[in-house]
């Protein structure tokens, strides 16, 4: 290997030292090599026939940082059984934060004064749920627009229904589980491929089955929470689901549906380091949520809502293919 003016890689190493050492293997450096504009053509100006073979290069010659202190759940962290009991954990802490805000208008009743001190404390809750844990991937900014738009969401569902609420907040828990499931098998992927072209095979049905797993799970909160609420109609056969999934209207379920993908799609964003997206789209389906609720805004809300998940769930599944997007480091 030559070194010394010769050796045109040496310009390279200096300019990517930092995602040399950083990287959690190959595909993580020839993710970088090409987000910076190297393609095959700018391999061959390095003596290689493509970028993943100059990755290979710079991998063995840039020695990887020491792991110092860092997510807990990264790469040589906690084996398969804490991981799914960390998924889990995260998920009631999750369901729990987003219930603050639907408990304040249950208790307090849907008028404008609770649904404004509704929208503060679930606010002031969330960010902090958000933002705080130590390994949080949250700048603090995002985790407030976060917390204002969950929190806007919830109160706006709940100021229709309670119980669509309550569905609304848990949802958020299993959005949290789904992302991290994506996040936990991205990495996984990240050691068994051998090439990009493999690696990003490996994640295409990824999202898309977070997605289904993610909606059909909102659905059971739904229909679960308007069957268990007292005084709850029944359906002729006695069945009180039955009369759950007729009686709630298509506008509600369409409005649960996208609020559990809003979810899903900020938790997927947060953990690939897309903060400022995760807290837009959650922003955005608060706003048009709230919109609903007004009869002369409702097709603006329905565009509100549905846009921004109609933009980002293609350009989430396109980002999952990368794998620097599962590198455990903080979103900003």
């Amino acid at each position: 290997m030559m070194v010394g003016p010769a050796d045109p890689v040496r310009e390279l190493i200096e300019v990517h030292r930092e995602l040399c050492e950083q990287a959690v293997d190959v595909l993580d450096i020839a993710a970088g090599l090409e987000d910076s504009g190297i393609g095959p053509a700018g391999a061959a100006a390095y003596r290689h026939t493509d970028v993943f073979g100059l990755a290979e290069e710079l991998s063995a010659r840039v020695a990887r940082r020491p792991d110092g202190p860092g997510d807990p759940d990264g790469p040589g962290g906690p084996g398969p059984v804490a991981r799914r009991s960390r998924r889990a954990a995260a998920a009631l802490t999750a369901a729990a934060a987003h219930l603050v805000p639907v408990a304040v208008l249950a208790v307090g009743g849907a008028s404008v004064p609770v649904a404004a001190a509704a929208v503060i404390v679930g606010a002031v809750v969330l960010t902090l749920a958000t933002g705080r844990p130590r390994w949080s991937r949250w700048p603090g900014w995002a985790a407030a627009g976060y917390g204002l738009g969950a929190a806007v969401l919830l109160a706006a569902v709940t100021a229709g229904s309670v119980p669509l609420g309550a569905a609304a907040a848990t949802a958020a828990g299993s959005a949290r589980w789904c992302a991290r499931w994506v996040r936990d098998l991205g990495r996984g992927h990240l050691g068994a491929a051998v090439t990009m072209a493999e690696f990003r095979a490996r994640m295409r049905p990824v999202l898309p089955v977070a997605a289904v797993l993610q909606l059909a799970l909102t659905g059971l909160w739904t229909a679960a929470a308007l069957a268990l609420t007292p005084g709850a109609p029944h359906g002729p056969d006695g069945s009180a689901a039955a009369a759950a999934l007729s009686g709630a209207g298509v506008t509600a379920w369409a409005v649960q549906g996208c609020a559990g993908l809003a979810l899903l799609v900020s938790a997927v964003l947060a953990h690939a380091g897309r903060a400022a997206l995760a807290a837009s789209v959650v922003l955005l389906a608060g706003a048009g949520t709230a919109a609903l609720l007004l009869p002369s805004a409702q097709t603006a809300g329905r565009l509100v809502c549905a846009g921004p998940l109609a933009l980002l769930l293609p350009y989430a599944w396109l980002l999952l293919g990368r794998p620097g997007a599962h590198r455990a480091r903080p979103a900003g």
